[in-house]
């Protein structure tokens, strides 16, 4: 992987999106719980509103992280570029860095909103779905019987564990192998 697709991807556009998503989940609840429980009326408690306060103070904190980490993956991102060849790449980088913030701050306060009508309406059918599969798995759609809760310690205690022990030492073995490998061509090489 090239140097300026690893910025732009794993150093840029990875991490802005997993802070974005957490500041929009925050400001969604935030307006959830202000203007559904006692902003409309003003009838907020000193406790509802120190508590509110407090959860607007770390939507900015994200805020200013989030811009703070997009000026410095675009500068990055735009010092990588300068070496590249490939003028495609090169413009495709470069306008990618300043047009998707821009479209990502004027979707920002309308995803926002539509958090605050709906904050839980896509997690609860994700997690609707994902018990209607266990269930089925366990022989009885829509119950929670005895072959839901054999079909959760198969997968969850059985077959997960199995599956990270098995990727650990595939990349215990790869590890190795590269080791073996870089040492053969620093041998070749002298």
């Amino acid at each position: 992987m090239s140097k300026l697709k690893k910025q732009f991807w794993f150093y840029g556009v990875i991490p802005i999106l997993i802070l974005y998503f957490f500041a929009l989940h925050f400001w969604g609840q935030n307006l959830t719980l202000g203007f559904n429980d006692c902003l409309p009326n003003r009838s907020c408690s000193d406790f509802f509103m120190k508590e509110l306060q407090r959860s607007q103070n770390f939507v900015y904190i994200i805020s200013i992280l989030i811009f703070s980490w997009t000026i410095w993956n675009s500068y990055k991102v735009f010092q990588i570029s300068k070496t590249n060849q490939n003028k495609k790449i090169k413009i495709i980088s470069r306008v990618s860095v300043i047009i998707c913030p821009i479209i990502a701050i004027l979707l920002f306060p309308f995803i926002a909103l539509e958090l605050a009508r709906t904050p839980s309406y896509l997690m609860n059918f994700y997690y609707d779905l994902w018990v209607y599969i266990l269930q089925s798995l366990g022989g009885a759609p829509g119950k929670f019987g005895m072959g839901y809760y054999i079909a959760n310690i198969v997968l969850f205690v059985i077959i997960q564990p199995i599956l990270i022990l098995s990727f650990f030492i595939l990349w215990i073995k790869q590890r190795k192998q590269n080791a073996l490998i870089q040492s053969e061509l620093n041998l070749e090489d002298q």
